[in-house]
């Protein structure tokens, strides 16, 4: 897809760009992350990016539509996924922010979401939730490995080529 580009910060959207990466998703994808796990991680389209540093984060030239996706409840994806959305959206492209909503055992976690929210409403032109829960009922049966590879895929097929047109 031309003009679109898919940007994974934190733990879980580095996880679900390295998936749609080897599922062979056809677009601009870098998975942002802190750079002890950054080290870690081969290939091209990696970044090791911060706070100081979100400008760091180079995307093509002409790129429409940037889709942000994060975990919430984690520091690197509930902190930085909204400062990148707001340095990309100063580039002129739209953003749409695609956030996993933590399972309900996760306390601690989901009483990030609403500051998540309110702060990433603020930066991103559409913002899309996905709940974890709710796709562990959806896939029975399976493990989280193969849960999480349909997630994305679902994810790829019903938002981003959707909404990346």
């Amino acid at each position: 897809m031309k003009n679109v580009a898919v940007v994974g910060v934190g733990d879980c959207g580095t996880n679900s760009v390295l998936r749609l990466r080897k599922q062979g998703m056809d677009c601009e994808m870098i998975a942002v992350c802190d750079s002890e796990r950054a080290e870690k991680i081969e290939g091209k389209g990696v970044v090791a990016v911060d706070s100081e540093n979100a400008d760091l984060l180079k995307l093509k030239a002409n790129t429409s539509t940037v889709f942000v996706i994060n975990g919430i409840g984690g520091k690197t994806g509930t902190f930085l996924a909204p400062e990148i959305a707001k340095k990309v959206k100063e580039t002129g492209s739209r953003v749409v922010s695609i956030a996993f909503h933590p399972f309900p055992l996760e306390k601690e976690r989901c009483a990030m979401v609403a500051g998540f929210v309110e702060n990433m409403e603020q930066c991103a032109d559409e913002m899309i939730l996905v709940k974890n829960n709710d796709y562990v009922e959806k896939y029975p049966g399976k493990s989280m490995s193969e849960a999480f590879e349909l997630i994305d895929k679902d994810v790829y097929e019903n938002i981003i080529l959707k909404k990346g047109r």
